[in-house]
């Protein structure tokens, strides 16, 4: 997922600086909702939701405040890091290694279908959903459109600031299940470990 949802921001001739700091608060928020005992769906879907705001604050800002996307996105970054080292005092990092934690890491990182892990599985149906989004829906033309020339985008009728934040939040919630997959893997949370996948992410 780290690999492909930057794809859509580069169609539109941006980049998303923001990928790390989405898999990290939606690993947070999943780590930290299933150490608090939340049952293993609401953790994903808390993580996923910190991911959607990630996404959500940067089409604001892009969108309302009119600012650069480079800048917007690098900003989203430094905000993500503050939170991060704040909810963890300093960056101290999450284990939930005990055997009360295993079910739902394990019901996401351990299971199969068909004799095919669950993880590949989520990363095919991310791969099929983003390319049929971008090369067979009227969304994908409008994506490439926007990319092309965003000016005469506008001009025929498309909108572009909505479309610029389905770009934005639909990378940054790819990114957030990135993320969870990590997370359940590994059952646990490192403060600011996404950074590390960010130059992948541009390697596109």
């Amino acid at each position: 997922e780290v690999e492909i949802e930057p794809f859509k921001g580069l169609l539109l001739g941006l980049f998303f600086i923001s990928v790390g700091v989405s898999i990290d608060l939606s690993s947070m928020i999943f780590i930290m909702m299933i150490a608090a005992g939340y049952m293993g769906a609401f953790a994903v879907m808390g993580g996923l939701g910190a991911a959607f705001c990630v996404g959500l604050l940067n089409a604001f800002l892009i969108n309302k405040l009119k600012i650069n996307p480079f800048l917007a996105t690098l900003g989203v970054l430094f905000i993500g890091k503050s939170i991060q080292q704040l909810s963890t005092q300093g960056g101290v990092p999450i284990y939930l290694t005990r055997a009360g934690y295993a079910a739902p890491f394990d019901a996401i990182a351990r299971t199969s279908l068909l004799g095919i892990p669950t993880p590949i599985i989520v990363l095919v149906v991310c791969i099929i959903g983003v390319y049929l989004a971008l090369h067979r829906s009227v969304f994908g033309r409008y994506v490439a459109a926007l990319g092309a020339q965003a000016d005469v985008a506008r001009y025929s009728g498309i909108r572009v600031p909505f479309n610029m934040s389905v770009v934005f939040i639909s990378c940054a919630v790819l990114s957030g299940v990135t993320g969870i997959l990590l997370s359940s893997t590994v059952r646990s949370y490192v403060p600011l470990a996404g950074d590390a996948f960010l130059l992948d992410a541009f390697g596109v």
